[in-house]
């Protein structure tokens, strides 16, 4: 297919794929990194594929099963786990916010 016959909706796919995941998920993943930590901020690749469903069940439709739920809270406990109680804590107070 040549360039020139690109519709307008696949330009802004790419566009969206360039800005959204790639861009801002990078940005935001270094932010983390200097704010809190390489460590600590790793712990929490985890939850991406929680999100990833979650966007597809708003986003798309798409049927949660009781399997994706208790795989999703899973994870979240496992990140609860590893940072603890008091880190989290910690990380409120640090941006103004109560938890």
């Amino acid at each position: 297919m040549a360039l020139s016959a690109t519709s307008l909706s696949a330009w802004m796919s790419v566009l969206y794929l360039a800005v959204g995941p790639t861009l801002l998920a990078y940005l935001w993943w270094n932010v983390g990194i200097r704010r809190v930590g390489a460590g600590q901020t790793a712990i929490f690749s985890n939850l991406m594929p929680v999100f990833g469903v979650m966007l597809s069940w708003l986003v798309l439709g798409e049927r949660l099963e009781l399997v994706q739920m208790l795989g999703g809270a899973l994870a979240v406990v496992g990140v609860w786990a590893c940072q603890g109680p008091a880190a989290l804590q910690a990380a409120w107070r640090k941006f103004g916010l109560r938890p």
